[in-house]
């Protein structure tokens, strides 16, 4: 049997999961294969979600909320925040039920709450670290900034991708490339309806516009 990660849900316990996971993906979920249900994931990925939240409100100017919309005033912009939060918490059961589909499509074994885990952990270096992009400009401004904070970005998402791919391998004993089907096949699914919305947009208007001629 799988021993358990060490450290309840405090700051402690979760900083001690942050730093796990991000080192040793495979390592972090053969431990927390054995927890039941998804509490500890939810809690996880709540709290990391607001810290990542409350730093993109205080990173430098432009790319803070907070100054983003002065006319708006802080505590409406605080307000939006909040409830934007609350919303993302509410909305990661339902993209994680949609994901979940696919893992059982694949031949997943295990339940919805490993499905849970491997997104709610695989968001640790996006939610944590990303924020650090919003400073490079601010540490050197213009096009090396940008550069800087997109090279971030990228890394951060890859970083979480690969957690994310390494939680749905173990926890549902799916094959790698099975786990990055779990996650490529719905992109691509998006993707497609994107396109196809985007191209009877472009009829409409152009049907639209020759109308009007």
């Amino acid at each position: 049997m799988a021993r358990k990660e060490r450290g309840g849900m405090n700051a402690e316990g979760i900083f001690r999961r942050i730093i796990f996971v991000m080192r040793s993906p495979s390592g972090f979920f053969s431990r927390v294969k054995g927890e039941k249900g998804f509490r500890n994931a939810f809690i996880f990925y709540a709290v990391i979600s607001f810290i990542s939240s409350v730093l993109s409100l205080l990173a430098p100017y432009p790319f803070n909320l907070l100054g983003s919309f002065p006319m708006l005033g802080q505590g409406f912009v605080i307000a939006i925040f909040l409830v934007f939060w609350l919303l993302g918490l509410l909305l990661s059961f339902v993209v994680n039920g949609f994901f979940h589909l696919f893992v059982m499509l694949l031949g997943g074994k295990g339940g919805y709450h490993n499905t849970y885990k491997a997104f709610s952990y695989g968001s640790a270096p996006s939610a944590i670290l990303g924020w650090i992009s919003y400073i490079f400009p601010g540490i050197s401004p213009g096009i090396a900034g940008t550069v800087l904070m997109l090279v971030a970005m990228i890394f951060f998402i890859i970083w979480g991708f690969y957690i994310t791919i390494k939680g749905l391998s173990i926890l549902h004993k799916m094959s790698t490339w099975r786990s990055l089907g779990v996650i490529l096949i719905p992109a691509g699914i998006f993707a497609l309806l994107a396109a196809i919305l985007l191209m009877f947009a472009f009829i409409l208007a152009a049907s639209y516009g020759t109308a009007l001629v």
